[in-house]
């Protein structure tokens, strides 16, 4: 197994330990996923590109700041294998591996029974680690979120907001529709246009649904040539399965297709060096296989 990946395997399971000892929510605390994206081929010039990735998400206990706000604080690692087969990426000396690190603080204030708050800030580093970490290597975020309950209907929310990040570009302000609804049988989360997802639950073992989410990093890289740059952008449409084996641990598996998938190279000035920097690679089949852990009531 990769060093890396040993690495990141352990400190996840410690952390893993000595968060979820202290959990109180019956919410996912933690999760761990493996995803494969097999090569396929550039939809102009030649070669192809594929992509596996590991990442873990640690979710810690909630603070409670005053009467009506609370505090989780997120913490998320990826670690990407890039695969190149194109002679126009190889001359480029691109990174094979690529890493992300955020930090996220989720804070709900109340300000009554029908309205509340989501801000979200949030901290991403991501790097090829080949150089000291700089001003370069961080990307920061920030969601808020208004969500209104109605009086009536108390299993459905909605909200609106706005959303600040360096994802898709350098400084994206995108606009953001929230809605959500849950009971015994089914639940449904979204926030336009980034993700949205359905899951039904026919028994307490066993969830499978259907949903969407757009993946774009904005990654430094360190090179001898103008790219210092790389975006991606994953456009996921598939069905959900998830298995309840034992206690509070699931096994959970996603397959379907990347529907859109760039990669582009950019200078320092986030700007394309030339036309043959920019490439857009055709839809390809994915897999995710991972295991979470939910905590009891």
């Amino acid at each position: 197994m990769n060093k890396s990946i040993s690495k990141f395997l352990y400190t996840f399971l410690l952390l893993l330990c000595i968060f979820v000892s202290h959990s109180q929510n019956n919410v996912e605390v933690a999760y761990i996923n493996y995803t494969i994206v097999p090569k396929s081929n550039f939809k102009e010039g030649t070669g192809n590109a594929g992509l596996q990735n590991i990442e873990g998400n640690l979710v810690t206990p909630t603070l409670t700041l005053g009467k009506k706000t609370k505090l989780n604080t997120i913490l998320y690692y990826r670690l990407s294998q890039c695969e190149y087969d194109s002679p126009t990426l190889e001359s480029l000396n691109l990174p094979e591996q690529l890493h992300e690190v955020k930090l996220t603080f989720l804070t709900r204030h109340t300000f009554n029974s029908n309205w509340e708050l989501l801000l979200v800030p949030r901290l991403n580093i991501r790097s090829d680690f080949e150089a000291v970490i700089g001003n370069k290597d961080i990307f920061p975020a920030c969601s808020a979120i208004a969500m209104h309950t109605s009086n009536t209907e108390t299993k459905f929310k909605w909200g609106f907001g706005l959303n600040y990040n360096n994802d898709f570009g350098k400084n994206s302000v995108i606009p953001i529709l929230a809605f959500g609804f849950s009971n015994e049988k089914m639940r449904f989360n979204s926030y336009l246009p980034n993700n949205a997802i359905i899951v039904f639950l026919p028994n307490k073992k066993i969830e499978y649904g259907f949903g969407y989410s757009t993946d774009a990093t904005l990654v430094h890289v360190n090179t001898n040539n103008a790219v210092e740059y790389i975006r991606t952008l994953n456009f996921h449409i598939n069905p959900t399965f998830s298995y309840n084996v034992a206690s509070n641990v699931w096994l959970n598996l996603k397959a379907g297709y990347v529907v859109r998938r760039n990669f582009d190279l950019y200078t320092s000035n986030f700007e394309t060096p030339s036309s043959s920097f920019e490439n857009k690679l055709k839809a390809s089949m994915f897999v995710q296989m991972g295991v979470s852990l939910r905590s009891k009531q």
